[in-house]
């Protein structure tokens, strides 16, 4: 897997409706909220993070970002 590949899956991700009653999944943290916003982050390896951003006004997610160096999710071995 490469930086292209989780790039790809994040973009996938923009426009996706959050159910704040759900959560986004057990590997999802959050990592900040205010009166306006929440912002997840997941850890995918030990040198590769990153996380989504949430309005609450659509709680659709709206952008993305590395949270880690963004070479640290090069060449990623996913087991299926």
């Amino acid at each position: 897997m490469k930086v292209a590949d989780i790039e790809n899956y994040l973009n996938s991700l923009i426009g996706r409706q959050y159910d704040p009653a759900l959560g986004f999944g057990e590997n999802w943290k959050k990592i900040y909220e205010d009166e306006k916003n929440i912002e997840l982050e997941t850890r995918v390896k030990k040198d590769c993070s990153y996380s989504i951003h949430i309005p609450k006004d659509t709680y659709r997610i709206d952008s993305w970002k590395f949270t880690s160096p963004r070479s640290g999710c090069e060449d990623m071995y996913v087991f299926l």
